[in-house]
């Protein structure tokens, strides 16, 4: 076997080639009689390879490639060319770990790179862009052209010449189905859904059966002509909402597929309640988004995002290998997106099946990660059952010996003949969703609470319990950098309890971190107050000297954000991720997640579907994160002080370039984020997680012209606005004469009532315009006439900008510096 290696992260990991095998994948909608008859075609070249049986599966089959063809490349070639194929490759492993390449990569480049060198660089290797991700600027799936290169090759070359943050093959992997062996005894297939009372869901139902929560189901297929995935009777309701199959070209709602694991895990969470039919979910009036992936982390990437993006509330992963599993760097990041971006801001909430078998988590970089709610299997006896365990466990749920509903049976035709189906089940996979559920009935009670709140309600609900097994390992005081608790590696915290998870749900969260909006702001977010976009909790240094004092930012060095963190809730915070941001532009409105997505449309503020990458065009009318810091925590009264280096790259000098800086507190906690909104997105100010700093800066002499650009209003905005230009407190005492003027647009009238275009400018006094029509972003500049004899002097301009009712709704400050 020939030795080779790939970059994770920056590690260089080895790979063997399994000389002599291919792997393909048919194309979803070809029959295994289409399957023969490929084989039929190339049986000179290919025989039907017996072993690899754990990723084999009906549409992803194994070949052995004859002696007498021993050219797998041209071979390979030839059969991508095949109409019935989707994709075929060569064979690697790593250690134990199966993994197939075809002729993607996977690619973050550098963000210095601009688009056309990132053209070249495609054009030297042979590439083609098949995708790109909103949520991690830069990020590619690329297809390899050339025959005579690899992708492994490619993306090796790539990293090593410094040409990307990341890049690795677009690995297929077998991610597996996290059940164990089910028997197929009697007894056990009529028995009872006996784990209900063992969680006491009942009396959890007495307060929420999961009313208005989505839950995202990330699986191979699902069976949604199930009667317990079905609207109930008699009702409005939709049970289905925003299934997507990402294994299709195009993406289409059809997530049928004829393994089951899919409708299994869903019917654990939400199958339906007072139907008549088997058993119930967790949480049987919660809303399901099925989404179907096959054996690609880019997929379950698209999926999290997509989760995020259509409104998930919560989002539960039963695949995964039966041990190791290695993350890649777009799954982490998207995980990160969906735990950051979704549920606005207070991010999605993630359960994982941990493993079957009895390894350490550790070895499984999914389910450990930190923002994933790692879930192992208990029996009725409430005895572990085999299943991973380790520090990184979260909790324990009932897995052994479950009874869940199953794809329905169907005739020759394909035509449903019982849809009231179940089967018995035994493994994490089971364990998993129906924590999610439980996870849906806390947010159904109270969806206020963050994704970590939700984690640690259940984690302080969960029942401590002492079975043989762990009695070696007694519950202690959890270790650091895990969440406040006592926890044993056999059970995690406890094991799963319905009622008491949602009593906790009720009394709220005692957690609410904040970053001020003006000096005097208590976090309480009740009404803007004058100046808001000029946080005093955000501020400059020019070196990493922890000084408490704005600078401006100098050009051609690096820089350093500094942000402060209270906490105005009665007990110590929960872990925090504190996010810079910088937009290229001066605007007087942001909106969340809107404006503060690191990726943009082709006008400042992303959506999805509509956007395009900007790292490498910098500084493009874009979002860009300049870093992320970790707190563990904030105790009351003592705020916390951090600070991310702001490169120099990301520091350009142009004149006409006049930043704002954003900052983020994730996730969202505390109560409800109270004021004015619109389209559900609340504005900076409305939300006391958020804070801005406008950056706009004009250095001048006098006697000159100047002209300042900047953006109002919003595309999201659905009212009238006014512009006023204010607060001259500190402006020289000769006063500049000031010309506003719109640009590109012939609908917006900026002149004061009398009709001059140029203003003279008095103390005390404020310019408004008449009412603008709402929509969209409107572009105007404020031109300057700097009067002679005011060299040395400072004063700063605000700008703000009110709605049709006359509320202050945004704004910014232009600095001028007089030379």
């Amino acid at each position: 076997m020939a030795e080779d290696y790939y970059y994770h992260w920056d590690r260089r990991v080895p790979v063997h080639r399994r000389e002599g095998f291919i792997a393909v994948r048919f194309r979803a909608k070809v029959q295994e009689q289409g399957i023969q008859g490929f084989i039929k075609e190339y049986q000179k070249v290919l025989k039907p390879h017996v072993g690899l049986q754990e990723i084999q599966r009906t549409h992803f089959r194994i070949y052995e490639i004859l002696e007498e063809h021993t050219d797998s490349g041209s071979l390979l070639q030839k059969i991508r060319q095949h109409a019935d194929i989707h994709e075929a490759g060569e064979i690697y492993e790593e250690k134990n770990r199966i993994l197939v390449q075809t002729d993607e990569l996977v690619v973050k480049f550098k963000p210095e790179l601009r688009s056309a060198q990132i053209d070249e660089i495609k054009k030297e290797y042979g590439l083609e862009t098949v995708k790109t991700f909103g949520f991690s600027g830069g990020a590619f799936v690329l297809r390899v052209t050339n025959p005579q290169k690899s992708a492994l090759e490619i993306a090796n070359r790539l990293v090593e010449k410094q040409r990307a943050i990341y890049a690795y093959p677009n690995w297929i992997e077998n991610i597996g189905k996290r059940h164990a062996y089910s028997p197929n005894d009697p007894w056990i297939i009529n028995g009872q859904q006996w784990y209900h009372s063992t969680i006491e869901t009942l009396s959890a139902w007495d307060k929420t059966k999961g009313e208005g929560i989505i839950l995202a189901v990330v699986d191979y297929g699902f069976d949604v002509e199930h009667e317990d995935l079905k609207d109930p009777p008699n009702t409005a309701a939709t049970k289905i909402v925003g299934s997507i199959d990402l294994t299709a070209n195009p993406p289409n709602p059809d997530v049928f597929d004829e393994d089951s694991h899919g409708t299994e895990v869903a019917g654990m969470a939400i199958a339906a309640i007072d139907n008549g039919t088997t058993g119930a979910g967790s949480a049987p009036k919660s809303q399901l988004m099925p989404i179907k992936v096959n054996d690609k982390q880019e997929q379950l990437a698209d999926a999290f995002q997509y989760a995020a993006d259509q409104g998930a509330d919560v989002i539960t992963c039963s695949l995964g290998p039966s041990d190791t599993w290695t993350m890649t760097p777009l799954f982490k990041e998207a995980i990160d997106y969906a735990t950051t971006y979704g549920r606005q801001g207070r991010g999605c909430v993630y359960t994982q099946a941990v493993f079957n078998g009895s390894y350490p988590i550790s070895l499984d970089q999914v389910s450990s990660y930190e923002r994933s709610i790692a879930v192992n299997a208990t029996n009725s006896r409430d005895e572990f059952y085999g299943s991973g365990y380790g520090p990184e466990l979260d909790l324990t749920a009932p897995g052994h010996n479950i009874n869940t509903i199953t794809n329905c049976n169907r005739n020759n035709q394909h035509q449903v003949t019982d849809a009231r189906t179940f089967i018995n089940r035994h493994g994490t996979s089971y364990a998993a969703p129906l924590t999610a559920g439980v996870a849906c009935l806390v947010l159904s009670k109270n969806n206020t609470l963050s994704w970590e709140e939700v984690r640690q309600v259940l984690l302080d609900s969960a029942d401590k319990i002492i079975d043989g097994t762990n009695n070696q390992f007694p519950y202690q005081c959890a270790p650091v950098g895990r969440p406040p608790g006592n926890r044993s590696d056999y059970h995690g915290y406890g094991r799963l309890n319905a009622k008491s998870a949602v009593n906790f749900a009720i009394y709220g969260s005692p957690r609410d971190l904040y970053i001020r909006d003006t000096r005097d702001d208590t976090g309480a977010e009740l009404q803007p107050a004058w100046g808001f976009w000029d946080s005093p909790d955000i501020w400059v240094r020019n070196q990493d000297d922890n000084i408490e004092e704005h600078q401006e930012p100098i050009p051609g060095q690096d820089n350093f954000i500094f942000a402060r963190v209270s906490n105005r809730g009665p007990c110590t915070s929960l872990p925090a991720w504190v996010r810079f941001y910088m937009t290229t532009y001066a605007g007087t409105e942001f909106r969340y997640p809107y404006d503060y997505r690191p990726d943009t449309t082709f006008d400042p503020g992303g959506l999805p579907g509509n956007r395009k990458d900007c790292s490498s065009d910098f500084p493009a009318p874009a979002t860009y994160l300049i870093g992320e810091v970790k707190i563990n925590s904030v105790d009351r009264g003592l705020p916390r002080i951090v600070s991310v280096k702001w490169e120099q790259r990301f520091l350009p000098s142009q004149l006409d370039w006049d930043p704002c800086l954003l900052v983020e507190v994730s996730p969202h906690d505390g109560p409800l984020p109270a004021g004015l909104y619109e389209w559900g997105r609340p504005f900076v100010w409305g939300n006391n997680n958020l804070a801005k700093k406008s950056l706009a800066i004009i250095t001048t002499q006098p006697g000159q012209d100047v002209n300042f650009p900047f953006r109002f209003g919003h595309p999201q905005n659905t009212d009238y606005l006014n512009l006023e230009i204010a607060d001259f407190g500190s402006a020289p005492k000769n006063y500049p004469l000031i010309q506003l003027q719109s640009t590109g647009l012939t609908s917006v009238e900026l002149v004061d009532p009398n009709g001059r275009n140029f203003f003279d400018l008095r103390p005390n006094l404020g310019l408004r315009t008449g009412q603008i029509q709402a929509g969209g972003w409107k572009k105007a500049s404020l031109n300057l006439k700097i009067p002679p004899g005011t060299t040395g002097q400072s004063y700063d301009i605000d700008i703000a900008q009110k709605n049709g009712k006359g509320q202050l709704i945004g704004g910014l400050r232009l600095r001028v510096n007089i030379i």
